[in-house]
């Protein structure tokens, strides 16, 4: 039996492409910099204690190793997909997560929005020097957020064979969101363009792969 996407789907993903543009756009002007200046007052700027910008490096490293495996296992039993459900959900890992990864470093290069901060600084750019925000093209940039775009598009993936799955991929999905946010590793536009950008990525690819089998 098919499960996701339909046609539905795919269109309730295109509807919500100028709505997220929109909250994008009211996020770049109006929510980005007040909200980055607030986190850095609350929350140290990332620089100490279990909430740190060095951890949210260390976690998406481990986070990337963990894929190896996947992919290990699939390609030894990729012979047997049409037989298992999680052989099929790991076939779209496969697919998804590399996709996710080129896409979301395509996309950063060519917009190269300057991040809130730079590693190893509580220092907010755009405070330092207000020209450096925005978006600045052909360059290491920000936007849309790798970490939201890269997980997002793995538990959408994951869900979309598991549907009792999706509560605790949301929260998992808000918990990243929160903590990038905290430490000012991403500004909010960022974040919800990488939301969104991960699960277009993974319905996308369902909707390839259920087409071709």
């Amino acid at each position: 039996m098919k499960l996701l996407p339909t046609a539905r789907d795919l269109r309730y993903l295109l509807l919500a492409l100028p709505i997220i543009a929109i909250l994008v756009l009211i996020c770049f002007y109006w929510i980005d910099r007040p909200l980055a200046i607030w986190n850095s007052s609350h929350f140290n700027g990332g620089q100490k204690g279990w909430l740190s910008f060095d951890r949210a490096v260390i976690l998406t490293q481990m986070a990337y190793c963990v894929m190896l495996p996947v992919f290990i296992v699939y390609y030894f039993l990729r012979h047997r997909v049409s037989e298992c459900k999680w052989l099929q959900c790991i076939q779209l890992l496969c697919l998804t997560v590399p996709t996710s990864f080129f896409i979301k470093g395509c996309l950063q290069f060519l917009l190269g929005r300057v991040t809130p901060r730079y590693h190893g600084s509580s220092v907010l750019l755009f405070v330092r020097n207000p020209q450096l925000y925005g978006f600045h093209f052909l360059q290491t940039g920000g936007f849309p957020s790798g970490h939201m775009t890269m997980l997002t598009a793995t538990l959408t993936a994951i869900s979309l064979y598991y549907r009792a799955f999706w509560a605790f991929a949301v929260l998992l999905i808000l918990i990243m969101a929160a903590l990038l946010l905290m430490i000012n590793y991403h500004f909010l536009s960022d974040v919800i363009a990488g939301t969104y950008l991960g699960l277009a990525l993974a319905i996308l690819l369902k909707h390839v792969i259920d087409n071709k089998t």
